[in-house]
């Protein structure tokens, strides 16, 4: 089976303020590109970067997360399309990730090309990830994801995501990426009390969906998460969540290259 990896995007309209490019790029934006594909530009980490230059192969399997935004996750699933080849936009200095160390003779940068390949019915929310790896083994909820294997729910408890958040483009092993997927189709928590859904029955205990058909009462209708991510639109660029130029791996900035179907960007650098 190829490796898999989550890869962060900003789903949320954030202007660059040297360039004037809005740097989001949403599960819209994927999906309206040529081809349901994209070229992943604009990651100005060295271990990230290293992985799109070296590791990421042909057919590899993607989490696609929003990062940088108020409840971010996991929208969808896509794969590599084409692997590693030099970063363009970091010698382009009308791009907000420009990089002057960086030129076509010598390129510092590399980017992937990744196509969309299908959404969630149920966003998977990263609060929803870390509450499911500190559930107790006796926890009642356990009962509404009963299709996760304990292989499965060690495996989410080391996932990078979990450990190192804010690296925008990480591996992923395998049985947490089919943890995720299982999360995002067969749902069953979606009615839990988290910070996805905070405002319904806040600080209030919530029984299990099992629990509740036991006792005769019916379970909450499960909520998908619209996935929205158009606001405004001076260009969209891809990006990552570093810091704005000098990329402290600290805090996320948002990276996108012009392409035909306009500026892009993939979440770089990433946050949460």
């Amino acid at each position: 089976m190829p490796p898999c990896w989550l890869m962060k995007a900003e789903p949320d309209s954030r202007i660059d303020p040297r360039t004037g490019v809005d740097v989001k790029f949403g599960l819209d934006d994927f999906r309206a590109s040529k081809d349901q594909t994209t070229s992943w530009e604009g990651v100005r980490n060295a271990e990230a970067g290293k992985h799109m230059r070296e590791r990421m192969k042909l057919g590899d399997r993607v989490l696609f997360y929003a990062s940088n935004t108020k409840v971010p996750g996991v929208s969808a699933l896509a794969k590599i399309v084409k692997e590693g080849y030099p970063d363009h936009s970091a010698w382009d200095p009308k791009h907000p990730y420009y990089d002057a160390k960086s030129s076509a003779d010598a390129p510092r940068w590399f980017m992937v090309d990744v196509q969309f390949v299908s959404e969630l019915p149920h966003f998977v929310p990263l609060a929803l990830l870390q509450d499911i790896a500190a559930l107790p083994a006796k926890d009642a909820r356990r009962n509404d994801i009963d299709y996760l294997s304990d292989a499965h729910l060690e495996a989410l408890k080391t996932m990078q995501l979990l450990t190192r958040g804010r690296l925008s483009v990480q591996p992923v092993e395998q049985t947490a990426y089919d943890a995720v997927e299982l999360l995002g189709t067969r749902g069953g928590w979606t009615q839990w009390v988290g910070k996805w859904n905070a405002g319904k029955g806040k600080g209030k205990a919530t029984k299990s969906v099992k629990a509740e058909e036991d006792e005769g009462e019916s379970a909450p209708a499960p909520k998908r998460r619209k996935a929205a991510e158009s606001e405004q639109k001076p260009a969209i660029v891809k990006r990552e969540p570093a810091a704005p130029r000098s990329k402290a791996p600290g805090k996320p900035a948002a990276n996108e290259t012009a392409t035909s179907s306009g500026l892009r960007r993939s979440s770089r650098n990433a946050s949460k």
